[in-house]
Formats: structure tokens, sequence, C-alpha cells
């Protein structure tokens, strides 16, 4: 089974990304960095044992979207996402709607 971690460099998505790698499943992280790093996905890797694919893009993107999802048969999508910043997720309402309402998953 193929699935595909929306924020899979953040906390969550990276934590149910090693646990699945390691019931056997195969795993597919999507990130733009918002709110995470690089050397996240690293420690994912090394955690796994093996080379996880990874896309930096941004949900919102339909073209990004389509890359990924054209490159993979995705079974399941987990939607780890979001805007973790309270403060600044009240400031930029608009761009958390955005996230969460109009993504094309």
């Amino acid at each position: 089974m193929v699935i595909l971690i929306t924020g899979g460099a953040g906390y969550v998505g990276s934590h149910t990304a090693v646990q699945l790698t390691q019931d056997g499943h195969e795993v597919v992280l999507i990130d733009n960095f918002s709110n995470s790093t690089r050397s996240s996905v690293d420690r994912i890797r090394a955690l796994a044992g093996f080379d996880i694919p990874f896309h930096q893009a941004d949900l919102t993107d339909d073209a990004s979207l389509e890359a990924v999802f054209a490159l993979y048969n995705i079974d399941v999508v987990i939607h780890s996402a979001a805007l973790s910043a309270i403060r600044e997720s009240v400031r930029k309402v608009s761009s958390r709607h955005q996230v969460f309402q109009n993504t094309p998953l």
C-alpha cells in the first residue's frame, strides 16, 4: 500500500511516516517546510533505514499535487499538513482555509 503523507516533515507527519514504514507500508512525503525543516526528512529516512520519497510542494498548488500523484500509485492520503502556529493561523485566516478547504486531495 502506498500512503501519501501531507505535512510529512512536521511532527505528526514524521512520526506517522516512521511508524508506517516500520509496519511495512510504502510512504511518500510532501511538505512545503512552512513550519518544519529538511533535517526532519533526513531523520525519518535514517530511522526507516532507506530513502523515503519526498517532494517539496505546497498543497494549494494543483500542478505540484498532480505531478506527485502521477509518479506514484497512491492508495491512501493522510492529511497532516497544518499551520501549527496559532498566532499565524489567526492572522492569516485565508491561508488556513486555503490549506484545509481548497486542497484538491
